[in-house]
């Protein structure tokens, strides 16, 4: 989850625009930062300063960022798992059927004309 000055939570994949601009309505609170999800919501903060607001916007960037990777860090670090457990258990079935092998005492003629 996405925290957007303590106001908002929502996830990365929800978001579909971050902009800034500004309010003249407001003297106190210029600067305004908004974030459009994909549902079409608009979340808008204002800020006493243009550095306050860039601020927010790349922290709010960063966490998207990382969130979005985090899931396919997660989905890789799954396969590597998944990719190993399957070497280990044909190296296994592979010791397994030689060890029957060896206890049958066959040869390669007998194994064929099986």
């Amino acid at each position: 989850m996405i925290h957007f000055d303590k106001y908002y939570s929502f996830s990365a994949e929800e978001v579909e625009l971050i902009e800034t601009g500004t309010n003249t309505e407001n003297s106190r609170f210029p600067f305004v930062l908004t974030v459009t999800l994909k549902s079409g919501r608009k979340m808008s903060i204002n800020y006493t300063t243009d550095k306050d607001r860039e601020t927010a916007k790349r922290t709010i960037e960063f966490s998207i960022e990382r969130a979005l990777h985090q899931e396919s860090d997660k989905l890789y670090s799954k396969l590597i798992l998944i990719e190993s457990a399957v070497n280990r258990i044909d190296k296994r079935q592979l010791r397994i059927w030689r060890q029957l092998k060896a206890l049958l005492r066959l040869s390669e003629s007998e194994e064929e004309a099986e």
